[in-house]
């Protein structure tokens, strides 16, 4: 474990136990591929596997299916709720502590609907999910993606907006470092939103493993440090071959991690 934060590796429970061989602190779960959705006796399976290999999945992202609907005259905020109790209740039968709100196709404002509308509905679907999240004992992060994947929450000014808007304590923001590059976002943007901060993803250059490209990360991890966070920084990247790229990913990790404490 590195001074305060760990790391992370978003992973499916088969790779438990090489994860934690490799050095990871805990694993990230892709809640849409788990298969737990309709069947609450698949999260034992899920918590077994996961309690053999020694290893605990404290995060979740691919939390949202990409059909959900957050905006627009097509959103049934009742089947959202519907499925955030659901999908909430599964998260924590397998021992999760926190879900990534993302959702970028279900939150894409349409070009003739009303952004401030839109941005209303937004606040309301978020505020419920709070309430439902907070009765589980888990915080969801607001993502903010890049202009590729949606038209709403681009930044991580425009999600700190959105957070304090709810105003419930069970919905914090997390930060991207693959989607600030590729947003020009500043590192020093995390400043204003340090009281906020809750979960961070990270990859490199090409959306790959921490530590394969050019990704300046002793700048992101000094200003992270700066700001006073310890808290899980999980690896959201593409996995060319995770049992020979894990554990140098991991220790790059650790590594930044470190020497940005002198820089």
């Amino acid at each position: 474990m590195a001074e305060g934060v760990r790391f992370g590796a978003c992973r499916p429970p088969a790779d438990a136990a090489l994860a934690a061989k490799q050095g990871w602190d805990f694993l990230e779960l892709p809640f849409g591929q788990l298969g737990v959705l309709d069947d609450p006796a698949g999260c034992a399976a899920v918590k077994e596997q996961l309690a053999a290999a020694g290893m605990q999945a404290e995060s979740f992202h691919r939390f949202l299916p990409g059909q959900l609907r957050l905006v627009g005259d097509d959103l049934d905020a009742l089947a959202v709720q519907r499925y955030v109790e659901t999908a909430l209740a599964r998260v924590a039968a397998i021992g999760g502590r926190l879900a990534v709100f993302s959702g970028g196709r279900g939150r894409t404002i349409a070009q003739d609907y009303a952004r401030e509308r839109a941005r209303d509905q937004f606040v309301q679907v978020l505020r419920h999910a709070g309430e439902t999240a907070a009765g589980h004992g888990i915080t969801l992060v607001l993502e903010p993606l890049n202009r590729k994947e949606t038209n709403f929450v681009t930044s991580v000014a425009e999600g700190a907006e959105i957070v304090r808007t709810v105003g419930h304590p069970a919905v914090r923001l997390m930060a991207d470092l693959y989607h600030m590059v590729l947003e020009d976002e500043p590192f020093n943007a995390l400043e204003p939103v340090a009281d906020l901060l809750a979960h961070i993803h990270v990859a490199d250059t090409g959306r790959f493993a921490p530590g394969t490209g050019e990704y300046e990360y002793r700048g992101f991890f000094g200003t992270l440090r700066r700001i006073g966070y310890t808290g899980r920084i999980a690896a959201e990247n593409t996995w060319r071959d995770f049992p020979t790229e894990g554990e140098p990913s991991v220790a790059f990790l650790q590594r930044e991690w470190k020497t940005s404490a002198s820089g």
